[in-house]
């Protein structure tokens, strides 16, 4: 874990005192110290970011945190210890779904859509909309 963590932490604290120094010269010491922080979070973020690309890479030889090992099993507890995840065999049935045959268990009845119908407006609409925009027009 020391090995993880000290790359980040050097780049924090490199990135925290060089934003300082660079700030410290034109703002106040709140404002400096405020940015130095926020620049130091980000440069451990980076670190921390690059070293876990950099054990991906090496094919996962990069330092883990090592988690507790579970213990054997005792006696009488082998049920539910393997999980089996096997698939049936589908083969004769995708192939059926391919060629279009279809087992036949239910017909299936076939009922059209009935959607309402679509009315138009009528001349008289667009006659009586035409006189109201002539009289919003005239105020």
């Amino acid at each position: 874990m020391k090995k993880f963590i000290r790359l980040p932490l050097g780049l924090a604290l490199a990135g925290f005192v060089f934003t300082f120094l660079l700030s410290f010269s034109r703002n106040v010491l709140s404002t400096s110290l405020t940015r130095g922080l926020l620049s130091g979070v980000l440069m451990f973020a980076i670190g921390a970011v690059v070293l876990w690309a950099l054990g991906a890479l090496e094919g996962g030889t990069a330092v883990k945190p090592s988690l507790p090992s579970t213990p054997p099993p005792l006696e009488g507890e082998e049920r539910g210890s393997a999980l089996d995840l096997t698939t049936p065999d589908e083969a004769d049935e995708l192939n059926d779904l391919i060629r279009g045959t279809k087992p036949e268990s239910e017909p299936a009845s076939f009922e059209p859509l009935d959607p309402p119908k679509l009315t138009t407006r009528t001349d008289l609409e667009a006659q009586r909309f035409a006189d109201a925009l002539r009289t919003m027009s005239e105020e």
